[in-house]
């Protein structure tokens, strides 16, 4: 008899472990090489956007899960339903997130700069001066509409270059200090956190910022817990920042409140 209630209690034991398996709150974020916002796990870290995520989201009993693939595959799996996540979405002219749903707090609210060699004069003052040389930009990336046009708009003809790679800030930075194009323009943290790790720094030059250019939390639309996720999210996220806790990880990126939102 004892014999047949162990296994009883055994079975009904199991039942219930994968029933809160069945159960467990997941949330899948991804991202590519864009240090400091998604990271590539052999750096050590996943990035701003997953760490920040797996602490305000666990509030609310949620795990996160951290896939690294190429941003282009992130955006088909998030269409696919196999992503839940994007950190990092512009609002505007954003076609592939068109029914995403999106924070009302950005993660992050930099300005967009454009950055030349040291002892390169130019300065960015309007798209016509873009003309003097050659632009680098990231391929699948979400510049303002002027400049998305542009870059459609020469990407041919010799004056635009355009860099799809895993590791494509730090890639660009080097065929920027190279010559193989004249100017670059990417969001400031994403360029000081390649400068902060590598010998380069005295290679590149700030040459003009521009409009902030914040980027939200994206969930697909048809996720469970969306709404009370990003409400959670548009309430949490400033008070963790301004903590200590919340300084202490953005130093561990190199960052400060005022870098990321300034």
């Amino acid at each position: 008899m004892r014999h047949f209630l162990t296994i009883f209690l055994f079975l009904l034991s199991a039942e219930c472990i994968a029933g809160d398996l069945d159960t467990k709150k997941i949330i899948i974020i991804s991202g590519d090489d864009y240090c400091p916002l998604s990271c590539n796990p052999i750096s050590g870290k996943n990035g701003l956007g997953y760490d920040l995520a797996k602490h305000i989201y666990s509030q609310l009993g949620w795990q996160v899960q951290y896939e690294f693939v190429p941003f282009q595959r992130a955006i088909a799996y998030f269409k696919e339903g196999r992503v839940d996540l994007i950190p990092g979405v512009a609002k505007d002219n954003n076609t592939d997130f068109i029914d995403a749903l999106l924070s009302n707090i950005p993660i992050v609210e930099p300005r967009m700069c454009f950055y030349t060699r040291s002892d390169d004069p130019w300065t960015f003052q309007g798209l016509t001066s873009l003309n003097k040389g050659r632009l680098g930009a990231i391929a699948g990336y979400y510049y303002w509409p002027e400049l998305k046009e542009y870059i459609a708009r020469h990407k041919n003809d010799g004056k635009v270059d355009i860099i799809a790679s895993e590791n494509a800030v730090e890639l660009s930075l080097h065929k920027l200090i190279k010559g193989r194009f004249d100017y670059f323009v990417e969001l400031r943290p994403a360029v000081e956190y390649h400068l902060m790790r590598k010998s380069i720094k005295p290679h590149i030059r700030e040459a003009n910022c521009l409009m902030k250019f914040p980027l939200y939390m994206a969930f697909r639309k048809d996720f469970k817990g969306a709404k009370e996720l990003n409400a959670h999210w548009d309430k949490s996220l400033v008070p963790f920042l301004k903590s200590p806790e919340g300084a202490q990880l953005l130093k561990n990126y190199g960052l400060s409140f005022k870098s990321i939102m300034d």
